[in-house]
């Protein structure tokens, strides 16, 4: 079933795609129509599944070892966590793009995350990617569909520069 956030992330995607080509051909050469929907059609290989589904397109099965989810994991049977080792993305930097999305929702910059213990630097953090335009992109976004967005829309722009 498609929801009207899962559209909003395609649509999303294909604005952001169609500008930052536009942009290309306006600074740094020719692209032509085929090679243009090859590149945006590359990163699905990848970010399809979660991007048709309007998922999460990272380790989600993480969350499910500890409290409140826990349970609710233990209830269903479902196993153990896919790859465990992908901990970085659930513990770090989905919270820290969370905290920007708050940060800003409230209407501050995002300078500090005042969600880590008495607070820490947000801004100076790169890993939340303050600065990277998928960020801003995808603030209208809910936030796993955010980083979802973020993911393909990262692959798109190496694709990009790599090809120009």
């Amino acid at each position: 079933m498609v929801t009207i956030p899962t559209v909003a992330l395609w649509v999303t995607y294909a604005l952001s795609i169609g500008a930052a080509v536009w942009l290309a051909r306006r600074f740094a050469g020719d692209l032509s129509r085929r090679s243009a929907i090859l590149l945006a059609l590359l990163p699905l290989v990848f970010t399809g599944k979660a991007m048709l589904l309007g998922k999460l397109y990272g380790p989600a099965d993480l969350y499910g070892g500890f409290p409140p989810w826990q349970a609710a994991v233990q209830a269903r049977g479902n196993s153990g966590p896919a790859n465990p080792i992908l901990s970085d993305l659930a513990f770090a930097n989905i919270p820290w793009r969370a905290a920007v999305r708050e940060s800003i929702a409230n209407g501050r910059f995002p300078f500090w995350n005042r969600f880590v213990l008495g607070g820490n630097p947000l801004l100076a953090a790169t890993q939340a990617g303050i600065f990277h335009p998928a960020c801003w992109l995808g603030l209208l976004l809910p936030l796993p569909l955010s980083w979802t967005f973020s993911c393909a829309f990262t692959l798109f722009l190496a694709l990009l520069s790599a090809f120009l």
